[in-house]
């Protein structure tokens, strides 16, 4: 007997659940439905490691204690940040973004948090996700809060994700889950609450202007040394650069402020994506030569950020020769802005 995802209509959610969310009706996959909203796109392409990930999954295991405690009131994160479960994970079955022990006082219960990071909609993420939560019910048999961090959609299928039969309806597979959208989110209240350490995800949320972005990178370069503020604004940049709050005058003018003020370099010092890149590619190189490594995973960003530049980047990548010039196109794609600054970095032909 076939199984579907549920088609539901919106619900009386939690105060949070409807605070952060403007939702389609629709389960795991994105179905035809009598509304007239657009389901959100979808693609098969698998879950890669991107720039904004990176930096996000870099910045929750930082500061984790206060993001928790700002997006999900009434839990407490158990121990440091670094005793997350993350170390108990098979990785090869189990690729959860992060995951924590908490306390949640409303229900006086230890819990587990899995909170996962999603910058693009996916066509079996709930699918997935929910085969996550399981299989930590299994392993620790405690009650599993399913968080899902959205710096980018305005749309999502409303909870909870329900398996079905065809025709009887029976269930086979239910899972409920908490839905946090960045750009449903008031920055200047979090300027308000005064958590240097959640300035860098305003570029993604609403009324972040150019003056109060400002004053939110002066008051980090204030909090921070050289060393940790650059991951900070590497997080700050990326949200920025695709950011769908902000307006595009906006955004050129906050990247002539990194620009000049905080210096694009250190985007790039001590930056892990870049750092984790440029270490695959050379690993690779051991097997395939330093160039034919170098050049993949220039393709490999590329297929991620840029998809529709692959055919005509691909002839391009395969001039270059000299590893310091790949390394520095390498880094250079892992922090364009946009598909026109990566058409420009590459020497393509303008459409």
């Amino acid at each position: 007997m076939a199984e579907q995802a549920e088609e539901r209509p919106p619900t009386a959610r939690s105060r949070r659940q409807r605070s952060k969310t403007e939702v389609s009706s629709s389960g795991q996959e994105p179905q035809k439905s009598s509304g007239t909203k657009k389901a959100p796109p979808q693609t098969e392409a698998p879950k890669e490691a991107q720039p904004v990930d990176g930096a996000l999954k870099w910045l929750y295991g930082e500061d984790a204690d206060h993001l928790v405690k700002e997006f999900f009131p009434g839990i407490t994160l158990k121990g440091r940040p670094s005793d997350d479960l993350n170390i108990e994970i098979d990785r090869s079955t189990l690729k959860c973004d992060l995951v924590y022990n908490v306390y949640n006082e409303e229900e006086q219960q230890d819990e587990i948090l899995d909170l996962e990071l999603e910058t693009d909609w996916r066509k079996d993420f709930l699918l997935r996700v929910s085969v996550y939560a399981a299989e930590l019910r299994y392993k620790h048999k405690k009650f599993v809060r399913l968080g899902i961090l959205l710096p980018f959609a305005t749309r999502f299928p409303e909870p909870p994700f329900v398996v079905r039969a065809k025709k009887s309806g029976k269930i086979s597979a239910l899972q409920d889950y908490e839905v946090i959208l960045l750009c449903k989110l008031d920055a200047r209240e979090f300027i308000e609450h005064g958590h240097v350490s959640t300035y860098s995800l305003l570029p993604a949320m609403k009324h972040a202007s150019v003056s109060l972005l400002k004053q939110a990178l002066a008051k980090m370069r204030a909090a921070y040394p050289d060393s940790k503020f650059g991951k900070y604004l590497n997080c700050f940049y990326q949200l920025a650069m695709r950011s769908s709050t902000m307006s595009e005058p906006g955004k050129k003018k906050i990247k002539e402020v990194v620009n000049v003020q905080y210096h694009l370099d250190w985007l790039l010092k001590d930056n892990d994506v870049v750092a984790q890149l440029n270490q695959q590619a050379r690993e690779e190189g051991l097997e395939e030569g330093l160039e034919k490594g170098m050049q993949r995973s220039i393709l490999q960003v590329i297929r991620s950020r840029f998809p529709t530049l692959v055919a005509v980047a691909e002839p391009r990548i395969q001039q270059i020769h000299q590893t310091e010039e790949l390394t520095k196109l390498l880094d250079q794609m892992v922090l364009a802005p946009d598909e026109g600054a990566a058409i420009t970095l590459l020497r393509l032909p303008s459409a």
